[in-house]
């Protein structure tokens, strides 16, 4: 097959190749120009351009001619809108027109795997739909070759096992150099090991990974799943992932799922969400090489071992994480999930992002979730106090916290050093940021990012604001974000203002706040699976044992234990919200579906949300609103909403209305 191109484009095309690293051959015939076909060879180079040339030049590899080298000269579409505007396969895609590249290059069936150089030369591959069982990618397997400059759009890659958009697999330790490509396209296996660019094992030692992005889904059904690698055993350095990645298995990371001791991680940064169970990073699930300068901007989210930079670490140094880390069942840290061998090193790295905890506060840690102490240790790393509300390490004492403008001024040492950082600083705004209807924020400031991360996004420092008006006539206030469980001791004596962010998930060991006066906004989000059972000693007993001068609105309180002890002329007082509410003390659309009983031989008081009002002071004026029971409610004085009220005491005042009793109420003092 052969392109003829006019003398004008001939010369635009000549401009073009000066500036391109390989030069392919051209020819002149009958006064027209001409690219010689692919089956002729010049310059060390197959000139491919277009679909039936990478065709023909898929099936000389895979015909036994692995050494050979392939340059691009135009982008190539091989089928067109694969995806949807999810980034999903289409579902009306066609099978019927798949048919155009079903193998990769270099299949694994092949006696000898790819080992020339692929030139992309800056061009784009479109539309590739590969589905097959192992080593699925453009290349199905790499040994000794070099794939640079390419970019694959719009796309998708589906095998069982070693799946990438670039490479499926190295299969042994022979030096492979994957450079300065970018993949945007759907990969995913139904086993284990998928990557965007890179899905294969660990026989990767002497391999390198550079200058390499990832824009799309990566999503995978056993164990390791990476934003750029699944595995490896080599360097990567100066790579991105911007896309979402998943995996429900082991080892789930923003770049690489699992990265061992060969080589290390640098320069790199994800910004994609990151989403596994066990071994979740926002750069490495688990790392045994070092992580240098690499920073994580995602929302990473697993059950356990989970961190904003690693679930597992040996060796961080000169990192941060500002994207929000959760876990269902412990070990989660702002920067590292746990820290389980004796030699571990966390250097001059900063978390500026909330962390949260469904399990244990103990496995839970503003830096790292666990820390082995024995050999190792945290030099030069601090977490913004400001944002996230909880100690530096679970297990062990380390005084990391710094508040947000120190970040901002620049008053920590650790983050002046110009070679490594660019500095924090100060900005000045007036105007909100709404990012929805409920909640806006202010940039108040950059947060210190690392000079070496080419185009890094800024990592901006927000003051979070709450709207208790509405959409059209807004009232924004500043707030404290509740995220987990942990966070609840946050309200611990104070006055200020709380905002529920999702459903709490409670620990099984809970101790009742003691005294809150401030404001809580539960925005219809409900607080579970709290028990107070170890509070043998405590006369009052809910989510607080006394709300006094309050606010608490739209909170659902469900399977939760509380306990409280009556004694000789003191009685016992429990309602789901609070034991014990006085002044001038508002509770409105609030909701119990707990049982609430005290078993005692002296007076008890219980309530579906109050179980008593107080006279402190002797003025109150109570008002409870818009709130329902659902639960079954015993105590010597019982009620469904409010169980005891000192009536005869002319100063308080206590307002019930609109409320609703639909659970059973047994007592020997029965107030509805």
């Amino acid at each position: 097959m052969k392109t003829f191109y006019s003398f004008q484009k001939f010369i635009a095309s000549c401009i073009v190749l000066c500036f391109s690293i390989q030069l392919f051959a051209i020819h002149q015939i009958d006064g027209n120009w001409e690219d010689y076909s692919l089956t002729e060879e010049y310059d060390g180079y197959y000139v491919i351009a277009t679909a039936e040339d990478l065709e023909e030049f898929r099936d000389l590899v895979n015909g036994g001619q692995s050494d050979i080298n392939g340059v691009l000269t135009d982008d190539i579409a091989l089928n067109e809108s694969v995806l949807d505007e999810n980034g999903d396969l289409r579902s009306d895609f066609s099978m019927a027109v798949t048919d155009k590249w079903s193998t990769p290059i270099s299949d694994y069936t092949i006696s000898t795997y790819y080992s020339g150089t692929f030139d992309g030369n800056l061009h784009t591959i479109s539309g590739l739909f590969v589905s097959g069982l192992y080593y699925i990618g453009l290349f199905g397997c790499l040994e000794g070759a070099t794939v640079k400059n390419l970019t694959i759009e719009d796309s998708y890659f589906h095998g069982q096992s070693f799946v990438g958009g670039i490479c499926g697999d190295i299969p042994n330790n022979v030096a492979t150099y994957i450079q300065n490509c970018s993949v945007n396209a759907y990969v995913n296996s139904d086993l284990e090991s998928v990557g965007g660019i890179y899905g294969g094992g660990s026989n990767s030692r002497t391999s390198t990974i550079s200058n390499c992005i990832n824009k799309g889904k990566i999503c995978g059904a056993g164990n390791y799943v990476g934003g750029i690698c699944s595995r490896w055993n080599g360097t990567i350095i100066d790579c991105k992932n911007i896309g979402y990645i998943t995996g429900i298995g082991e080892y789930t990371g923003g770049i690489v799922g699992d990265k061992q001791n060969n080589g290390d991680v640098e320069n790199c940064c994800n910004i994609g969400d990151v989403e596994g169970v066990l071994y979740v990073g926002g750069i490495a699930g688990n790392s045994t090489a070092k992580i240098l300068k690499s920073c994580n901007f995602g929302k990473i989210k697993g059950d356990s071992h989970v961190g904003g930079v690693c679930g597992i670490a040996v060796t961080l140094e000169y990192a941060f994480n500002v994207g929000p880390v959760s876990a269902e069942n412990g070990y989660v840290g702002g920067l590292v999930g746990g820290a389980t061998t004796s030699y571990c090193r966390f250097n001059y790295s900063y978390n500026a992002a909330t962390v949260s905890n469904n399990s244990s506060y103990e496995t839970t840690g503003s830096l790292c979730g666990y820390f082995n102490g024995t050999e190792s240790y945290l030099s030069g790393c601090s977490y913004d106090s400001d944002v996230s509300k909880i100690k530096a390490c679970g297990n062990m004492d380390y005084s990391g916290g710094m508040n947000t403008n120190k970040y901002l001024s620049n008053s920590s040492y650790n983050y002046q050093n110009e070679n490594i950082w660019i500095k924090g600083e100060e900005i000045i705004t007036d105007s909100i940021i709404k990012i929805d209807d409920e909640f806006g924020y202010k940039i108040i400031g950059t947060y210190p990012y690392l000079k070496d991360i080419v185009d890094s996004p800024v990592p901006y420092a927000k003051q979070l604001y709450y709207n208790t008006g509405t959409a059209s006539d807004p009232n924004w206030i500043t707030f404290i974000p509740i995220y987990s469980a942990e966070n609840l001791a946050l309200m611990e004596n104070s006055s200020k203002t709380f905002v529920l962010m999702n459903d709490i998930i409670g620990y099984s060991i809970y101790t009742s706040i003691s005294l809150f006066y401030g404001k809580l906004y539960g925005r219809g989000k409900t607080i579970s699976g709290l028990n107070t059972s170890n509070q043998t000693e405590s006369k009052k007993g809910g989510l607080f044992e006394e709300v006094r001068n309050a606010y608490i609105t739209d909170v659902n309180i469900e399977s939760c234990k509380f306990n409280a002890k009556s004694g000789y002329n003191d009685p016992g007082s429990i309602g789901s919200i609070a034991g014990i509410a006085s002044g001038t003390t508002t509770i409105t659309n609030c909701r119990n579906y707990c049982d609430i009983y005290i078993s005692s031989s002296y007076t008890s008081y219980a309530g579906g949300i109050v179980g008593s009002i107080s006279d402190y002071q002797n003025k109150q004026d109570v008002t409870i609103q818009h709130c329902f029971n659902y639960g079954y409610i015993s105590g010597d004085y019982s009620g469904g909403i409010v169980g005891y009220c000192p009536l005869t005491k002319a100063q308080i005042c206590l307002n019930v209305v609109f409320c609703e009793n639909n659970g059973e109420v047994g007592s020997r003092y029965y107030q509805d």
